[in-house]
């Protein structure tokens, strides 16, 4: 008889903590979300610590740009990086020594507004036996004054009597325009005929 009070007991108490369980239940579901707060929340990221950006799509970036190739950047084709582009161009010279000479040249004119990035000069002179080639081109610098440029000319051989010489020569030289460039050919001897062709290659951009 005991044992059955004792078990009635204990069915009593689990049926009063049920019934709390779902009271309690049913009050935080009647109760509904919690407000949101009534102001923005700030996030302060420091310099060693910055919020993550990943760029899509196209965007113009000013100032300096360092790439460390993480992941791989591809670039469009076509596309130069670090190097000056522009207009071609070059200036071809012909010039000829007769009898009795030494030396000749000619002026090779710049567009006005311009300026002439040189980056080849080559030049071959054709030379009666025995003769020896010097060549130069010289700018001029409003800053400086004019600077002449001699080139390391090269014995190459001899064809149809004559000996030739050759140079080619990669520069980064500035020429602004209406400045020309000059452009001679001079030699140790006076007889005979002696010729030169001279080309200034590079690209043409405006003056800042």
């Amino acid at each position: 008889m005991s044992n059955i009070r004792s078990l009635g007991a204990r069915l009593s108490i689990v049926t009063v903590l049920v019934l709390l369980a779902v009271v309690g239940l049913t009050e935080l579901a009647m109760a509904g979300p919690q407000n949101p707060p009534s102001a923005p929340v700030t996030v302060v990221n420091t310099p060693s610590n910055p919020v993550p950006v990943v760029q899509q799509g196209t965007s113009s970036i000013s100032g300096n740009v360092n790439v460390n190739n993480q992941p791989t950047v591809k670039l469009a084709p076509g596309t130069n990086v670090g190097l000056v582009t522009g207009e071609p161009f070059a200036r071809p010279v012909d010039l000829a020594i007769p009898v009795g000479y030494n030396s000749t040249g000619l002026s090779v004119e710049i567009p006005a507004g311009k300026r002439f990035v040189i980056k080849t000069v080559s030049a071959t002179a054709v030379m009666e036996p025995g003769g020896t080639p010097f060549v130069e081109f010289q700018l001029n610098y409003t800053n400086g004054g004019p600077v002449s440029i001699w080139l390391p000319m090269h014995l190459q051989g001899a064809r149809l009597g004559f000996d030739h010489y050759v140079a080619t020569v990669p520069v980064m030289l500035d020429a602004d325009g209406p400045s020309p460039v000059f452009v001679s050919f001079n030699r140790d001897v006076v007889t005979g005929l002696s010729r030169c062709f001279f080309v200034l290659a590079g690209h043409l951009v405006d003056i800042p």
